[in-house]
């Protein structure tokens, strides 16, 4: 079975491509494909040809692309069974791959999601996250199937995350799957691919598999585009400006994670002639949950701008007492929840594993990258997944 792992890359973003792409190559997995997909003047170039390894593809738009484009671009260059999205500033665990090619043996090819594990970078600009790792699912080796409509209803009813579904991004998905996503020569049409890609790949797949294992770690650095929006970076900026292109403008301006979701689940309900899916959203729990978002932003400033626009997207939406009755109870549910150690996605206890979701653990001083993140979690999980 050949796997493709799509690496799209910007400029500025050399040191991360390298820590990327080790742990790529290392992987003992032959049939491989690395696409390192170049969205810059062509400085991944020299780091792609310092690897000289036969699997690593270099390609390169012949123009800047936006981020939803850019994914576009790199579809037709797949000739995976099984493909992947990671960042530049991502990587795989040891080991990854032949964990997925046992998961295919076992439950045959389908879409594979699993437990994340999130590292930050030591020049991230919050000094107190730097060189940690944490988890939005504790690992553990469980291994099962999900129905695909159940949770495209928990999604449409904001009881889950798109995270919990089947997103291209950091996810195994069948490339036959993700040929069916094209439409006008588009397969992510929206200005989040990732989010609509775990929506668009749901509706089009009965099942999906869940695991506990951990497969890939999500890098947060300087240049990352998460930390770059909170911060008003110019990469932040940058991806702000594109999501207001035509072809990729969501249908709300508030840059929340809830009401992005809300915004693909509509876009693919339209895109691919499945009503259901507009039948089954609760708008309220949604503007509910954009609500939330705000009020966890570290920037007061910011945090009452992306309010006053929720408020105003949710009175244009005719949910607005829905959002004031509801915010305050969800947002007591949700600290609730924290302080029991409760989340929405299934996974073993922290007493099970020795990692709690609510903590987040520093790495040695000598891990510097990516790649030394995932050689640690790796050793943390052989010796018993003790922190």
């Amino acid at each position: 079975m050949r796997i493709t792992i799509a690496i799209p890359t910007i400029a500025g973003r050399t040191k991360y491509l390298i820590a990327a792409l080790k742990t790529c190559v290392e992987q003992n997995y032959d049939d491989l494909e690395i696409i390192v997909s170049d969205n810059s003047p062509g400085e991944a170039l020299a780091v792609v040809e310092s690897f000289n390894d036969e699997r690593i593809r270099y390609i390169r738009p012949d123009q800047y692309l936006p981020m939803s484009a850019h994914w576009d671009f790199m579809v037709p260059h797949f000739t995976g069974d099984m493909v992947t999205i990671i960042g530049d500033d991502d990587g795989l665990t040891p080991g990854a791959l032949n964990r997925v090619s046992k998961i295919v043996k076992q439950h045959g090819i389908k879409p594979i999601q699993h437990s994340l594990a999130y590292y930050c970078w030591p020049d991230f600009p919050l000094e107190k996250y730097r060189n940690k790792i944490w988890f939005k699912n504790l690992p553990g080796d469980h291994t099962e199937t999900r129905q695909s409509k159940d949770y495209l209803v928990d999604l449409c009813n904001a009881k889950v995350s798109y995270l919990d579904g089947p997103t291209i991004y950091h996810n195994f998905i069948p490339r036959n799957v993700i040929n069916k996503l094209l439409i006008d020569n588009s397969t992510f049409h929206r200005s989040s691919p990732d989010i609509y890609s775990a929506i668009s790949i749901a509706a089009h797949t009965v099942e999906f598999v869940v695991t506990q294992e951990v497969l890939t770690m999500y890098g947060h650095g300087a240049r990352s585009n998460g930390a770059s929006v909170r911060d008003g970076g110019a990469d932040g900026k940058r991806f702000i400006s594109e999501m207001r292109l035509a072809e990729y403008v969501p249908r709300f301006r508030s840059l929340s994670v809830q009401l992005h979701t809300l915004d693909s689940i509509l876009e693919a309900s339209e895109r691919y002639s499945q009503p259901e899916l507009k039948d089954w959203i609760d708008y309220g729990a949604h503007f509910s949950g954009a609500a939330n978002e705000c009020l966890d932003m570290p920037d007061r400033t910011r945090a009452a701008r992306q309010m006053a626009l929720v408020v105003w997207e949710a009175t244009k939406s005719g949910c607005l007492p829905y959002l004031l009755r509801d915010r305050g109870g969800k947002l007591l549910e949700k600290i609730g929840q924290t302080v029991r150690g409760q989340h929405g996605s299934s996974g073993q206890s922290a007493a099970a594993t020795g990692f709690n979701t609510n903590i987040k653990y520093a790495v040695p001083t000598a891990v510097t990258d990516i790649y030394g993140a995932t050689m640690h979690l790796d050793q943390l999980l052989k010796n018993g997944c003790k922190p």
